[in-house]
């Protein structure tokens, strides 16, 4: 589990720039490791949506690219499933996907913030959320605005209080929590090719499958979690009004 830099170092400086991952090579194989996880698990879901379609995985694999971004795919793939399984194995379903959203949530992290280096932590790799690179350019851009405006060789200092940033929403990533993604990801494609058998109709494997699934900590994890929402749903609902009118 990544820390916040705040807790890690806290009174650590951070490097931000175009080659952070150059300077730490081998955790930047393992980012790119988790950018090759999750793209085998979307042609694991693009051949899923195949069976669920009945269609050629080419066909089904063009569809899915096309929708491009993760959530409309996702919308697709329940859509369909919501016609392709048993109702039996709809919760199974649901379950297996709340783990993908999970495992695809850390790989969009990756692919969406910024990257950092730490001369105090140079086993680590820092991701930095864009909110606290916001408020940093414009703050050095306002900075080299009022440069502009000084007379020639009339440079002032950069103030300290550009430098600085909200360290709570700056992770620290070391080998390990690549690891531990890379896993998860994994993980995430094998349930989904399990759940693949189940669609669109099972053969005698069905229940050995079922089973396996069943028998994983994040599948049972979810299933539980989904079980204790309908719970919470059913016991918010205003209870029944009794009456002796005849209509």
């Amino acid at each position: 589990m990544p820390q916040p830099l705040n807790r890690a170092a806290p009174r650590a400086g951070i490097a931000i720039g175009q080659h952070s991952l150059s300077q730490r090579p081998k955790l930047a194989e393992l980012v790119a490791g988790t950018i090759g996880a999750w793209s085998y698990t979307e042609l694991i879901l693009g051949n899923l949506l195949s069976k669920m379609l009945g269609t050629s995985a080419p066909e089904a694999m063009a569809m899915y690219a096309a929708m491009g971004a993760f959530q409309p795919q996702m919308r697709a793939l329940d859509a369909a499933a919501a016609t392709a399984f048993a109702d039996s194995d709809k919760d199974l379903y649901d379950a297996t996907m709340f783990v993908v959203r999970r495992a695809a949530k850390q790989r969009h992290i990756f692919a969406h913030n910024v990257w950092a280096t730490c001369p105090e932590l140079p086993e680590a790799l820092l991701l930095v959320e864009p909110s606290v690179l916001w408020q940093w350019v414009a703050a050095v851009s306002a900075y080299q605005l009022e440069q502009l405006k000084q007379p020639k060789g009339a440079a002032t200092p950069m103030p300290l209080s550009v430098y600085q940033f909200d360290n709570s929403k700056v992770a620290v990533y070391r080998a390990e929590d690549f690891q531990n993604t890379i896993a998860r990801i994994n993980r995430a494609a094998l349930y989904v090719t399990w759940l693949s058998f189940l669609t669109p109709h099972p053969g005698p494997e069905g229940d050995s499958i079922r089973r396996l699934l069943r028998s994983e900590t994040e599948i049972r994890s979810a299933l539980d979690r989904s079980s204790r929402d309908q719970t919470k749903q059913l016991s918010a609902l205003p209870p029944m009004r009794v009456t002796t009118d005849v209509y």
